[in-house]
């Protein structure tokens, strides 16, 4: 009997499965670009932004010279978290980075400074 209940079942909720909305379907709304002061992770499976001022962590994207400049100086500081400010645009209304755990990016096109952190950044 519960074999039977099982394979009459099965198929519906399969179907149901497919009727959810799961997400991934947000449009992405893009700011202005400008110029953003930030502290700046280098991790094995994320790059994270966190603006000054606010409480929140932001995906790292963008241009590959840029990219890498905030590598360079993040390893020069012994791999701690640096001081940045970038020109950049914040990507919105998406689910970024591993395992889409970001709700916001940021597109670094230049790096105007990048370096250890300081008494005072971000206050």
């Amino acid at each position: 009997m519960k074999a039977l209940l099982v394979s009459l079942l099965l198929p519906l909720l399969l179907a149901g499965c497919t009727l959810l909305d799961f997400g991934g379907d947000e449009e992405t709304i893009t700011g202005p670009a400008g110029i953003h002061e930030g502290l700046f992770t280098l991790g094995i499976e994320d790059s994270v932004f966190e603006p000054c001022g606010r409480r929140e962590r932001w995906w790292v994207t963008g241009d590959d010279d840029a990219l890498r400049t905030l590598a360079g100086a993040y390893v020069e500081a012994g791999n701690r978290v640096i001081f940045a400010r970038v020109r950049g645009t914040v990507l919105t209304g998406g689910d970024y980075g591993n395992f889409d755990r970001f709700e916001k990016a940021i597109e670094i096109a230049s790096v105007e400074v990048a370096r250890p952190l300081r008494v005072g950044d971000c206050r």
